[in-house]
C-alpha cells in the first residue's frame, strides 16, 4: 500500500454536481491541495452544513482526480447527511478534510490489474484505473450492482482504455449474477483457459505468449460491501491471485484519534497479529490480512 500523505483541511468550491445511476450524485470539487496528494484508495471527510448537526463529518472515497486541480466524490444518498451533501450546488463551499488514508500500489512483478466493484464500492477504482494506465499496467474492469441503476460513472468507466466487464443480479445490465462470478472470465488461472482467451483475441500462443500472463503476475484491487470482498479473498486465495481489499466503514474522526474504525490483522499464518485503523493503516489492505483463512476457504 501507498502511505499515508499530507492531508489539508480547506473550503472546497464545487463546480459540477450531476446525477449517476438511480439515487447518487458525483461532485466536482476544486482544490489543489487535495487533488495533487490524492493517490487511489485515499479519501477525504466532508462536513455536513454549517451547524453541529449532523455533528460527525461523512467519509468519501477520492473518484477520480483531473488536472491536478479538481476532484470527484461518488455520493450515494442513504441518509441526512450523504442527502443533504448531494444536493450542494456548483459555486457553494463545502469544508473538506483530506486526503486521507493508504491507498493502492501493485505489488513487485504485477504486470496486470484487475479492479473488482460492487455498488457504490465502485468509487476509488475509476481513479485507480486512471492511474493504472498512465503507468502502463494492463487493466481489467469488473463492476457489479444489484441492478443497472445501481452501476455508476458508467460513461467514465466505459471510456477508458481498458475492457469493462458488468453483472447484475436481475440481469438488468451485463451478465445475470454478481460481480465475484466476473473473476473467472477476467483472471484465467488455468493453462488451457489461458490458451483459449489468447486465441479468442486472436494471439499467437506461442508468439504472444506473454500477452495475458498467468495469475502470478495478476493481482485484485477490490473494493464492496464486506460479503463481496470476503467472496473475492475467497476465490484469490484458491487461485493463488494476490488481492487487495478497500475497506468501507463509518468513521467518527478519520484521522486515527478515537481508534473506532480499528480491526483486527492478522498475519500470514492467520494469527490475529495486532490491531490498525482503517482510517490510517487502510483502507487498502491485503485481503489475507483482513479475512482470516478458514473464512476465505468457507
Amino acid at each position: 500500500m501507498i502511505a499515508e500523505t499530507t492531508r489539508y483541511l480547506v473550503w472546497a468550491t464545487v463546480v459540477e454536481n450531476r446525477f449517476t445511476g438511480e439515487d447518487a450524485n458525483v461532485l466536482v470539487i476544486e482544490s489543489q491541495e487535495i487533488a495533487r496528494n490524492a493517490i487511489p484508495g485515499s479519501f477525504v471527510t466532508i462536513k455536513v452544513g454549517n451547524g453541529d448537526e449532523p455533528l460527525l463529518r461523512r467519509p468519501f472515497s477520492i473518484h477520480r482526480v483531473m488536472e491536478n486541480r479538481f476532484f470527484w466524490l461518488l455520493v450515494r444518498k442513504i441518509g441526512k447527511g450523504t442527502r443533504r451533501i448531494a444536493l450542494t450546488q456548483p459555486g457553494e463551499q463545502i469544508s473538506v478534510l483530506g486526503p486521507l488514508g493508504c491507498g493502492y500500489q501493485p505489488s513487485k512483478d504485477i504486470r496486470r490489474v484487475v479492479l473488482v466493484g460492487g455498488g457504490v464500492g465502485v468509487a476509488p477504482l475509476l481513479f485507480a484505473a486512471d492511474r493504472l494506465l498512465q503507468d502502463k499496467v494492463e487493466t481489467v474492469v469488473a463492476l457489479g450492482a444489484a441492478r443497472s441503476g445501481n452501476l455508476y460513472s458508467m460513461d467514465a468507466f466505459r471510456l477508458l482504455e481498458a475492457p469493462v466487464h458488468l453483472a447484475t443480479e436481475d440481469g438488468s445490465t451485463g451478465r445475470k449474477g454478481l460481480v465475484t462470478d466476473l473473476l473467472a472470465e477476467t483472471i484465467p488461472t488455468d493453462p488451457i483457459e489461458i490458451l483459449m482467451m489468447r486465441k479468442k483475441r486472436g494471439f499467437d500462443a506461442d508468439l504472444l505468449a506473454e500477452k495475458i500472463p498467468p495469475a502470478e503476475f495478476t493481482e485484485i484491487f477490490a473494493c464492496g460491501p464486506m460479503p463481496m470482498l470476503g467472496a473475492v479473498a475467497r476465490w484469490a486465495r484458491a487461485h493463488g491471485v494476490k488481492c487487495k481489499v478497500c475497506l468501507e466503514t463509518v468513521m467518527a474522526c478519520g484521522v486515527g484519534s478515537c481508534q473506532g474504525c480499528a480491526i483486527p490483522i492478522r498475519s500470514i499464518s492467520d494469527a490475529v497479529s495486532h490491531y490498525e485503523r482503517i482510517c490510517c493503516e487502510g483502507p487498502v489492505f491485503d485481503s489475507w490480512a483482513v479475512f482470516p483463512q478458514e473464512e476465505a476457504h468457507g
